[in-house]
């Protein structure tokens, strides 16, 4: 079992430029390329995540990539392919969100189709490029999904060869621990990824197996915390509803109590008083 860091703790991003543009294409929004380059772009949806790609491999040259999306539209998926065909890809892997094929099934089944070994899905909202060879080692962040993206986006461009392993690493993990047979099965096992979670990276010498099932996500165990936790709050809640009950009660004085006291005010008052008095005690007497 492999041992990842929680997160990717790189270089000051001091130098990192910022940029935003409404209407210019790819290239132009991301500007020169360099080794330990760090930008940042909003962009207007003018260019989608694949003319970033696409940009970024005119500088790079045949390049390995990751791509990791929640989804893809046909037409991009048939750029990647025929990107692989000319050897500008030399080659490809995809992590995609295992509900693709339910959300859009003509998509999901063009891109397996066209790639399907390449293909691992898990549940995903993460977005992520990676462009890598000997030379370069890009890791781009970004809002877009792999289609036309018609509103308001950002992207993150780092050129970081051990921010790019970092992320290789979990890759890795996911085409170790999910099968081609398992992908858009939403019903397959969900793998946990240590390092990722929120438990510390696996460290000691334990057995593999050992180390695997302390760290298994266990869903029927957090199901049964919640509900528990939901029965304490339910019972604390009747509890405090009662004893709030009890001092209400404690305020109120016996009906008759009250009825002699308005007898004791009648010597007091006036004849139109006497009358709305006695209405009241005539009302208290028969809602008993």
């Amino acid at each position: 079992m492999k041992t990842i860091d929680k997160a990717y703790h790189g270089k000051s991003r001091s130098n990192r430029q910022k940029k935003y543009y409404s209407v210019a294409n790819a290239a132009e929004c991301v500007g020169e390329l360099s080794h330990g380059c760090e930008k940042f772009g909003l962009t207007q949806g003018q260019f989608s995540f694949f003319d970033i790609l696409e940009t970024i491999l005119n500088v790079s040259g045949p390049a390995n990539v990751v791509i990791a999306t929640w989804t893809a539209a046909g037409a991009e998926t048939a750029r990647a392919k025929e990107f692989l065909k000319n050897g500008a890809i030399s080659s490809i892997k995809w992590i995609v969100d295992r509900s693709f094929a339910s959300r859009q099934p003509e998509y999901c089944q063009i891109l397996v189709d066209n790639f399907g070994d390449c293909i691992r899905t898990i549940r995903t909202h993460a977005k992520f490029l990676l462009i890598y060879n000997d030379e370069w080692n890009f890791v781009i962040r970004t809002s877009m999904n792999l289609n036309s993206n018609p509103r308001i986006e950002n992207f993150e461009i780092s050129e970081d060869k051990d921010f790019c392993n970092y992320l290789l690493k979990f890759v890795d993990e996911v085409f170790e621990k999910h099968s081609m047979s398992d992908n858009f099965n939403n019903s397959a096992e969900i793998c946990r990824f240590p390092g990722f979670d929120d438990h510390e990276a696996i460290t000691s010498a334990k057995p593999a197996a050992e180390n695997q099932s302390s760290y298994t996500f266990n869903m029927l165990d957090i199901k049964q915390k919640t509900a528990m936790e939901d029965l304490e709050i339910k019972r604390l809640k009747k509890e405090n509803e009662y004893i709030k009950l009890q001092k209400l009660k404690k305020t109120l004085l016996p009906i008759n109590d009250v009825i002699k006291q308005l007898e004791t005010l009648k010597q007091y008052l006036c004849n139109d008083c006497l009358e709305i008095i006695q209405k009241i005690i005539n009302n208290i007497n028969l809602s008993n």
